[in-house]
């Protein structure tokens, strides 16, 4: 029941408006596993202003638990239904508050719902505010699986998110062709790389890799 794709690409776009004829944003999101103890779920964000366009990453949650446990290894059936019940009503609830909705059911489930117009991301009950452009929030989350103690968020941090230019593909027409160079990282490549130096950050992730 992932809703975000355990694997590089990017997920279609999750939301995009116009304020008027010169000024379009919009974002998107995915989602992958990056060892046996650490997902992460992200979100972009761009804004196109006269033609001159920045992106950033506007949104971070990293979850960790013990190896295996995104493929709910050694899960029972019961587990896994009580675990998609509890993602369901959670996402229903979501609905009803209109917010915007992510994560995983099975045994482990784990969510993020996004209140757009007030600005607002929740994270196991926790309010955190959408940080302004070129900024990204980071937040941090042990025992995803619930193993040595109730899943907890750990950490968070706002941190420049800005991604370079070269994230975005290049089309250009000739004749009756157009040509499209996609770029050789996606923005949530770059930005592990920037997060991976950061001490904090630097530790979760060795701490879950295989």
């Amino acid at each position: 029941m992932r809703l975000t794709a355990a694997a590089l690409a990017t997920v279609s776009c999750l939301a995009f408006s116009r304020a008027d004829a010169q000024t379009s944003s919009g974002t998107s999101g995915g989602g992958m596993t990056l060892s046996s103890r650490v997902s992460i779920d992200y979100q972009e964000a761009n804004v196109d202003s006269a033609g001159k366009r920045t992106d950033w990453m506007q949104i971070v949650v990293l979850w960790r638990g013990q190896p295996g446990w995104q493929s709910g290894a050694g899960a029972t059936s019961v587990q896994r239904a009580a675990g998609n019940q509890v993602y369901e009503q959670a996402r229903v609830a979501a609905a009803v508050a209109n917010r915007g909705f992510s994560g995983s059911g099975g045994p482990y489930p784990h969510w993020t719902e996004i209140d757009r117009s007030n600005g607002r991301l929740y994270v196991l009950g926790r309010e955190f505010d959408i940080p302004p452009r070129g900024s990204a929030l980071i937040v941090i989350v042990d025992r995803v699986d619930g193993i040595g103690g109730p899943p907890m968020v750990i950490g968070s941090a706002v941190i420049d998110g800005t991604l370079p230019e070269d994230v975005r593909g290049k089309t250009w027409t000739s004749g009756d062709t157009t040509f499209m160079v996609r770029p050789s990282k996606s923005g949530i490549q770059i930005f592990l790389e920037t997060l991976r130096q950061d001490p904090v950050v630097g530790a979760f992730l060795s701490e879950g890799a295989p």
